[in-house]
């Protein structure tokens, strides 16, 4: 009789903590997502959040069209969530590995039939791994690759035949974020599976799991495109409709979800499924590459990051007028997907955070009191983008894009950026002291760097853990500066 007392007790127990959590969820995320769209002037938010293997919040604020007063919708809402794409071209490669069709370590170049990754003048081959966590080596290169014409979209192979950026660099050095390496993965799919890109993964991801109100296709079918948000931008105290892109590159930037279908993902990673065996969701969730012992790396699908000595998995997605990320968060077996409707990007991040400052301890270690002190002359320098563009007219942003770095008497230092810092989240102007050899925090926030050496021992590299996990290299050569190219710049316009 005691035991069966027990057996009840322990029962309602469960559900009381269970019953608790979503009110306590509910009562954060209304508070802090409403105070941020009034502040910042964002239409619409969808917020789902999954926890021990099912959805236990799920919400939309806001409108998805402000001028036919549509309601945004967690459930129905579909988005342009761009760059999420990347994860699932990732997934969809990691289940033809899965099925033998392919080999991870195996170069590239075997299993493509249309296009090849140039292997001249380098001793290693760009192999299916590299692309999968951007460490193939490419120079970055953006310019045209969507069009808002859909009739002039251009075949995925034919497109990245034609765009191929040039290497410039050993692959596995460092991190090079772009569109064309999920953009040549999904050639790859294309290539070994016969089928085109959106239909394999239609077939093979979307429809086992249930993610009906997901697409590839551009433009979406007529019952996806009623559901679709109007994008947004906010100028002039007036919210500006975007017109919708098409993206060339499908697999690294056109996929079109909602946040239950982006919810549905996340779940295989907690769930047993028919979809993806347990050792693939493992390397999915295993950091493979990063470039300094203790810095945030990335996985074959995921960006990793570090709040508090918490780690985090996610993975962005960016339009011009909508904004997408999505977060898994393996030590509270959590994951969060936050959508809206304007061109602000922040919302997301701050919500991340405030969710761990709310719910989990605080567990940082480091303080600027217990620094490493030691002397910071080394690292003083000004630091390149490594991927700066080689092969048109936008390699003339080089010189918006360094990173100097100068060295304090008190043992730490500034980092300072010279322009537009996109891919490292290292705008402005910071304070970071060392907390482990080569490695720095910020006394600001929580964002950690790390330096590298060359093959001589000297200080070479910089590299970002967080944002895109930029990669930087110092310049040797006064004339390569950014501060001189911007005075030649100036004095020829």
């Amino acid at each position: 009789y005691m035991n069966l007392l027990i057996i009840i007790f322990i029962f309602f127990f469960k559900i009381s903590i269970s019953d608790e959590r979503p009110d306590r969820y509910r009562n954060f995320t209304d508070e802090f997502i409403l105070s941020e769209m009034k502040e910042n002037n964002i239409p619409g938010v969808a917020v789902i959040i999954i926890q021990d293997g099912k959805i236990i919040f799920s919400k939309g604020y806001g409108y998805g069209n402000i001028e036919k007063q549509v309601n945004l919708s967690a459930e129905n809402s579909v988005f342009r969530v761009a760059s999420i794409a990347k994860l699932i071209t990732a997934a969809a490669v990691m289940k033809l590995a899965e099925e033998g069709k392919i080999d991870l370590d195996a170069p590239v170049n075997n299993y493509l039939k249309r296009i090849k990754i140039s292997e001249t003048g380098y001793d290693e081959p760009v192999r299916i791994r590299h692309l999968l966590t951007h460490t193939e080596g490419f120079t970055q290169k953006s310019i045209g690759g969507k069009t808002l014409d859909y009739t002039k979209l251009e075949d995925l192979g034919s497109f990245v035949k034609r765009t191929m950026p040039k290497r410039f660099t050993e692959p596995d050095m460092m991190v090079t974020y772009g569109n064309h390496a999920s953009a040549v993965l999904g050639v790859l799919i294309e290539d070994v599976t016969g089928e085109a890109y959106g239909e394999y993964v239609e077939k093979e991801i979307f429809k086992p799991l249930g993610m009906t109100n997901s697409s590839f296709r551009q433009p979406v079918s007529e019952e996806l495109g009623n559901k679709r948000i109007t994008e947004y931008r906010y100028r002039n105290e007036n919210f500006m409709p975007v017109p919708g892109s098409y993206s060339h590159m499908v697999s690294a930037g056109g996929l079109h979800s909602t946040a239950e279908d982006l919810a549905k993902f996340l779940l295989i990673f907690q769930n047993k499924n028919s979809v993806f065996t347990e050792e693939t969701l493992k390397k999915m969730t295993t950091v493979q590459y990063r470039p300094h012992p203790e810095l945030s790396g990335v996985t074959y699908g995921f960006l990793e990051q570090r709040y508090k000595n918490n780690t985090y998995f996610y993975r962005t997605g960016d339009s011009e007028g909508a904004k997408a990320k999505v977060f898994l968060l393996p030590e509270q077996n959590t994951g969060i997907i936050i959508l809206n409707n304007s061109d602000n990007s922040e919302i997301s991040d701050k919500f991340i955070n405030a969710f761990y400052d709310r719910f989990y301890h605080d567990k940082t270690n480091y303080t600027y009191e217990n620094r490493i002190k030691e002397d910071t002359g080394k690292y003083e320098g000004v630091y390149d983008y490594a991927q700066f563009p080689r092969d048109d007219f936008t390699k003339i942003f080089r010189i918006f894009l360094g990173i100097q770095i100068i060295s304090n008497d008190d043992k730490t230092i500034t980092v300072k950026s010279l322009g537009e810092e996109p891919f490292g989240n290292l705008g402005g102007e910071q304070i970071f002291y060392q907390i482990k050899p080569l490695l720095f925090k910020s006394m600001e926030k929580e964002q950690y760097i790390a330096f590298g050496r060359d093959s001589k021992g000297n200080i070479s590299y910089l590299y970002s853990g967080s944002g895109y996990h930029g990669s930087f290299v110092k310049i040797k050569k006064w004339y390569h500066s950014p501060d001189f190219h911007q005075f030649l710049y100036l004095g020829f316009i």
